[in-house]
């Protein structure tokens, strides 16, 4: 059963399989791009040669010169591609290395955002030890779950009466002559009574049996009314009994240092997510690098074009149709090879350039889920799922997603919808669902320190809570989806969570 901090290890190490992939397939892009031009060049010495044969000197010469001269000039055009890319090579270098210094900066960063973790939960687990050994506590803890018991017990009743009241209302309120009578306030204080009316009033209450039926549905009007408002003033003792208990539980965990410690962990994840802007800030900057990269591996940017369009245009110009003609007419062994090599480049170039957009689909495709993953792990480590009370206990599931993801066999969203649902929360030392944390957030939230909300933009806090099978609360994420993710599961199965007298 990995921890959060083991499978963001493996999600690291799939990044860097991607990364060094992606690096595989640009130096592919390189090979084929090299190829072409090696082709190129090589077409135009075969018919140099050919021209050899076939022209006589004072023909020769202004070809050989021709040729000769589109040649530099590519070659120039090459000479300035090369160092533009070898400036895009040594920043693509400065960015991984800056990347790796980071990433051992956030692995020290993570140290001591789990040492000080620890230290609270062993701080929160020793004021919890404490509290169990003190009658006022208990004596306390029990006032509060009874009143809350009672809060629940009326609150679920004046919600059954409330049901209840709107089916059997429905025969009175659908009785027109009743309910005339009932909105006129008829045999009340209220009642206006004008002699002509009155007697009228009185006629339709006879009709309609209103009298008897007036006491009726009083009756059905007015208890659930009454029900809500005691269910409202015992959930009101019931906030004020939990209320005391929270601060009893604050001053026990304030007597053991948990301010100094909790404000101690702040600034330790506050370290480490500034550590996670500037590697997100490096990963755009690597993203960048390669696209431009990528153009220059595939042979986009200008210099390549201009340099392959020179030999291009110089091998369409006369006398070299003409020299195909005759080299094809004459005997001549010699001639005959120059052309079938000649063909034999032509095709090469053609499975050079299938092979250069094949690898560009998969390069792009590389990048594509390079940049997935690393939304996943930002995800995660927003969601502290690499904090040290996270587990998920399907780990050989996550590693082959990995392997799946890897392959382009499964996407992003099914890893991430995975992780979350794979999230547990385990008890290290301190109990979550002690005193007031077995109440599911009554009042504002328990005092114990896990488990947490995810970062919503900085630091933790917000969210509310969620109750799950067996009476235990976990909070939930301020936000959804793309930029954070959040929830999770319950707690890890064969782990003792008892109580002061348990939930």
């Amino acid at each position: 059963m990995p921890t959060g901090v083991e499978v963001l290890s493996s999600i690291e190490k799939t990044l860097t399989q991607l990364r060094r992939g992606t690096q595989e397939v640009d130096q592919e892009i390189q090979a084929a791009t090299r190829q072409q031009v090696e082709i190129r060049q090589e077409q135009a010495q075969q018919f140099r040669d050919l021209a050899r044969l076939m022209l006589d000197e004072k023909q020769m010469v202004p070809f050989s010169e021709a040729m000769e001269q589109a040649r530099r000039k590519a070659d120039e055009l090459l000479a300035r591609r090369h160092d533009k890319l070898a400036v895009l090579e040594r920043q693509l270098d400065d960015v991984v290395d800056r990347q790796n210094v980071l990433e051992k900066e956030r692995q020290a960063a993570q140290d001591k955002i789990a040492e000080a973790a620890r230290a609270l939960d062993n701080c929160e687990a020793a004021a919890q030890a404490k509290l169990a050994q003190q009658p006022a506590y208990q004596q306390q803890l029990q006032k509060a779950r009874d009143a809350d018991g009672i809060a629940k017990h009326s609150e679920e009743k004046a919600s059954h009466v409330g049901t209840d009241f709107t089916e059997r209302s429905k025969p009175y309120e659908n009785d027109r002559l009743f309910m005339y009578l009932w909105k006129r306030k008829y045999n009340t204080a209220q009642y206006q009574r004008f002699p002509l009316i009155s007697w009228l009033d009185s006629w339709v209450a006879h009709l309609c049996r209103y009298h008897e039926s007036r006491v009726n549905y009083a009756a059905i009007v007015e208890i659930p009314q009454r029900l809500k408002a005691h269910a409202e003033k015992s959930r009101d003792k019931a906030r004020r009994e939990y209320a005391i208990l929270e601060e009893l539980e604050k001053q026990a965990t304030d007597a053991e240092g948990a301010p100094a410690l909790r404000k101690k962990l702040e600034q330790a994840q506050a370290v480490g997510d500034q550590i996670d802007d500037r590697i997100q800030a490096e990963e755009e900057r690597y993203k960048g690098i390669m696209e431009q990269r990528n153009k220059f591996a595939g042979g986009e940017d200008d210099d390549f074009q201009q340099s392959i369009e020179v030999l291009v245009q110089q091998l369409k110009q006369e006398p070299i149709p003409a020299l195909m003609r005759r080299a094809e007419l004459t005997p001549t062994p010699e001639d005959n090879l120059i052309v079938r090599r000649l063909a034999e480049l032509e095709r090469s170039h053609e499975q050079a350039a299938q092979a250069l957009q094949g690898a560009k689909q998969l390069h792009a495709r590389h990048l594509d889920r390079l940049q997935q993953l690393e939304q996943v792990r930002r995800d995660f480590k927003r969601s502290r799922y690499d904090d040290i009370h996270s587990l998920f206990p399907d780990g050989r599931l996550i590693q082959v997603l990995l392997d799946n993801f890897l392959r382009g066999m499964t996407t992003s969203n099914e890893l991430w919808g995975t992780l979350r649902s794979q999230h547990r929360y385990r008890r290290v030392s301190a109990d979550p669902t002690f005193g007031t944390g077995g109440f599911g957030g009554l009042g504002g939230g328990s005092v114990w320190s896990f488990p947490f909300p995810p970062m919503g933009g900085g630091g933790r806090g917000g969210g509310g809570f969620f109750p799950i099978p067996g009476g235990f609360s976990f909070p939930t994420s301020p936000g959804g989806g793309g930029g954070g993710g959040g929830g999770g599961g319950g707690f890890a199965s064969g782990e003792d969570f008892r109580t002061a007298g348990g939930f």
